[in-house]
């Protein structure tokens, strides 16, 4: 697919395949410090890769495509469903 092959370069040299691929997972949301529930900053600063992520997959594909996939919340899902 001539998507695909325009698209893992760039997600590659950024060093984001990873998350579009499944290799990775997202960190836990919530985290226990000092006998207190918080958000995990690890996820806060995955949250926003992935969203910038899942932006730029929208922007990236024909309108056609985009009506398929606009549902979707996370970048990995995302990827998964063009493919």
């Amino acid at each position: 697919m001539l998507w695909k092959s325009q698209s893992l370069p760039i997600l590659y040299g950024i060093n984001m395949l990873q998350m579009v691929d499944g290799t990775t997972s997202p960190p836990e949301e919530m985290i226990t410090v000092e006998s207190k529930k918080i958000i995990n900053p690890e996820f806060l600063e995955w949250k926003k890769r992935d969203q910038i992520l899942l932006s730029w997959l929208h922007a990236t594909v024909t309108p056609s495509v985009f009506t398929q996939i606009m549902s979707y919340k996370i970048a990995h899902s995302t990827w998964e469903a063009i493919e």
